[in-house]
C-alpha cells in the first residue's frame, strides 16, 4: 500500500467503514460535519500485542495514490448503501448523495483494499421510472447464500418535481413521494423522493447484473435510514428501525418502532413482520447500527441512533436481540468518557468474533467524534467497553484466526472468484474427510466380523456402567449488564388506510401481511450482463 503515516484522523460521520484485508479501512465522511472526504484511511489493529483503545484515534493511517477508474474519487458522495464483498478485500458502493449539479456517473463502484484501486459497476436501472436511479439512506447486505448483494429501503436523489412512480406491474403510486431539497451552501435547489428501492433488489456478483422480487409491501412502506442485517442459519435478513413517509395524514416521516421488524426470507422469498417484545423496547431510532454477533450467531447487537440528523443521540443505546425468541435485551455500560457511550451516524465493525468497534459519529446534533470505542462481546449477557484490545486474555494470538487466503487473495480476481476458491477448497478438504471416515468404517466392519466368535458380551457388559448426568458449569460472568426496567411502549402514530377510510396506528401497519409472492423481474427488462466483477 502507498500510504502516509495520518496519525490522528480528524472528527467526521457518515463514512464507510469494514475489516478488510487485516485492517479498518474507512471511505470519505463527513470531516467535522463540513463537506465530505473522498480519501482511504485505514487502522491496522495488528501491529501491537496490546493497544490503549483511547489512543487508537492517533493511529491512522491514509491511502494517497489510489488506482484504477480514480475518476470515481471526483465525485463525493455520502448515505451510499455499502457491504463488504466476500473474500476479505473488496467493498462496494451503491449510489448516495452527492453536492454535483448532476446525478453521480458511476454508482456502484468497489474499493480493492489490496491493489488499492477503484472499479466500477453497472448502474442500477429502472426503465418504467426513468431509468437510472440514485438512492442512499437505504440499505445493502451480502448475501452469502446466493452470493448477491441485496437492497432495500432509501430515497432517490435528483429526480422530477411531481414525478410518478410505477410499481412493477406499471401501476402507479396512489400518491406523490417527491420534495424539494437544496444543496449545503449553495442557492441551487432540486427534487429528491422518498422512494428508494421499493422491492428488495439484488445485485449479482457473478454476472454483474441487477434483479428485483417484485412482491409488494403493503400500505406502500418507503422506509429510509434503517438497518439491515443478514441471519445465515434462517437465510432471513432482518430490518430494524428507520423511519418511513407518511404521504397522507402527516406528510412527513414517521419512525418505525422497534416493538416490530420488518424481514425477507431469501428461500421463500417472502416477506414478513414479527413483533419483538422485552421488559424494555428500544427507542425509535435512525442512524443506528445492528450487528449480528457470529461468536452468538442469534443475537443482534443494536448500538446508537437518534430521533432524527438534527437531534442528540439516544440515550437508551445498547441492546441485543434474540433473534430465537424475538425478545430485546437493554445493556447499561459503564462509559469512561462522554465520547465513548451514546452516537450516532456512525461505523459498526466485528473483529475476531469477539470485539465490537464502534467508530466516528456524532455524540450531539452539533459534534461530531473520531473516538474509537472498544465493546467486549464475548458474553452477550455482560457486555461492556474494553480499555485495551486485544481484549483481555487473548493476545496478539487472536488475530492470526483470520483466514490468511484474505490477505493473499491473487491480485485481480472478481469477488465471486474469491468466493468459489474458498468453496472448492471446502468441498476437497469435506470429501478428503469423508474418504477417510469411509475407509476407516470398511476396516472396523472387516476386524468386527473376524473377532465375532471371539467375543465374550458378558464379560465386556461388566466393565460399563451408567454415570448419572453432572450440574453444567454456568458460562456467565459474575458481572452483567443486563437491565430490567417496566415495558415500555413506543407512541402509536396514526396514518390512515386510504382503501377503506379507516385509521391505523404504524403498528397496526407492520402487521398486515404482504401479497403473494410473483418472483425475480429484471428491472431493465434486458438480458443479464456475463461480463465479471473486476
Amino acid at each position: 500500500m502507498n500510504t502516509v503515516y495520518a496519525g490522528q484522523i480528524v472528527r467526521r460521520n457518515a463514512a464507510y467503514c469494514a475489516y478488510l484485508s487485516r485492517k479498518i479501512m474507512c471511505f470519505g465522511g463527513s470531516p467535522n460535519d463540513k463537506g465530505y472526504d473522498v480519501t482511504v484511511n485505514y487502522l491496522d489493529i495488528s501491529q501491537s500485542d496490546s493497544t490503549d483503545v483511547s489512543n487508537l484515534e492517533n493511529k491512522w493511517d491514509i491511502e494517497v495514490v489510489p488506482k484504477g477508474e480514480t475518476d470515481i474519487i471526483s465525485e463525493p458522495r455520502y448515505d451510499s448503501l455499502y457491504t463488504a464483498l466476500p473474500g476479505g478485500a473488496l467493498m462496494l458502493m451503491q449510489g448516495g448523495s452527492n453536492e454535483l449539479p448532476g446525478k453521480l456517473q458511476k454508482q456502484t463502484v468497489v474499493y480493492d483494499t489490496v491493489n488499492n484501486a477503484w472499479s466500477s459497476l453497472s448502474n442500477y436501472t429502472e426503465p418504467r421510472n426513468g431509468g437510472v436511479r440514485q438512492i442512499f439512506s437505504g440499505t445493502a447486505v451480502y448475501v452469502p447464500s446466493i452470493n448477491a448483494v441485496a437492497f432495500y429501503g432509501g430515497k432517490e436523489a435528483r429526480v422530477p418535481s411531481d414525478f410518478t412512480y410505477k410499481k412493477a406491474d406499471n401501476t402507479a403510486f396512489p400518491n406523490s413521494y417527491t420534495y424539494e431539497a437544496s444543496l449545503p451552501n449553495q442557492n441551487r435547489s432540486y427534487f429528491e423522493s422518498y422512494v428508494g428501492f421499493y422491492y428488495l433488489t439484488i445485485y449479482r456478483i457473478n454476472s454483474n447484473s441487477w434483479d428485483e422480487y417484485s412482491e409488494a409491501i403493503p400500505f406502500n412502506i418507503m422506509p429510509n435510514q434503517l438497518t439491515a442485517t443478514y441471519h445465515e442459519p434462517t437465510d432471513t435478513i432482518y430490518y430494524l428501525g428507520g423511519r418511513t413517509y407518511d404521504p397522507v395524514v402527516t406528510h412527513d416521516n414517521v419512525l418505525i418502532p422497534l416493538s416490530w421488524s420488518l424481514t425477507f426470507n431469501m428461500k421463500s422469498l417472502k416477506w414478513d413482520n414479527i413483533t419483538l417484545t422485552g421488559a424494555q423496547i428500544p427507542t425509535p431510532r435512525v442512524l443506528h447500527s445492528a450487528t449480528l454477533l457470529t461468536g452468538t450467531p442469534n443475537t443482534i447487537l443494536l448500538y446508537g441512533g437518534s430521533l432524527s440528523e438534527e437531534d442528540d443521540p439516544v440515550q437508551d443505546y445498547c441492546y441485543t436481540l434474540d433473534i430465537e425468541n424475538r425478545v430485546w435485551t437493554a445493556h447499561s455500560l459503564n462509559a469512561n468518557s462522554p465520547n465513548i457511550g451514546p452516537r450516532y451516524y456512525h461505523n459498526a465493525v466485528l473483529i475476531n468474533d469477539t470485539a465490537l468497534f464502534i467508530l466516528f459519529g456524532k455524540t450531539t446534533a452539533k459534534d461530531t467524534t473520531n473516538n474509537v470505542a472498544v465493546l467486549d462481546v464475548r458474553n452477550v449477557s455482560a457486555i461492556q467497553f474494553s480499555d485495551h484490545f486485544p481484549l483481555t486474555g487473548e493476545g496478539s494470538t487472536a488475530m492470526a484466526t483470520e483466514d490468511n487466503t484474505k490477505e493473499n487473495a491473487p491480485a485481480g480476481l472478481s469477488s465471486g472468484a474469491i468466493a468459489g476458491i474458498i468453496v472448492g477448497a471446502v468441498a476437497a478438504v469435506i470429501a478428503l474427510i469423508a474418504a477417510i471416515l469411509l475407509y476407516k468404517r470398511k476396516k472396523r466392519a472387516e476386524k468386527e466380523q473376524h473377532d465375532t466368535l471371539d467375543v465374550d458380551w458378558d464379560q465386556i457388559e461388566h466393565q460399563f456402567h451408567e454415570v448419572p448426568p453432572t450440574k453444567r458449569e454456568s458460562m456467565t460472568s459474575p458481572t452483567s449488564t443486563l437491565v430490567a426496567t417496566v415495558t415500555q411502549v413506543p407512541n402509536a402514530v396514526q396514518l390512515e388506510d386510504t382503501n377503506n377510510n379507516n385509521n391505523k396506528n404504524i403498528m397496526s401497519l407492520f402487521h398486515e401481511r404482504p401479497i403473494s409472492q410473483t418472483g425475480a423481474v429484471k428491472p431493465d427488462g434486458g438480458r443479464e450482463d456475463k461480463s465479471q466483477l473486476p
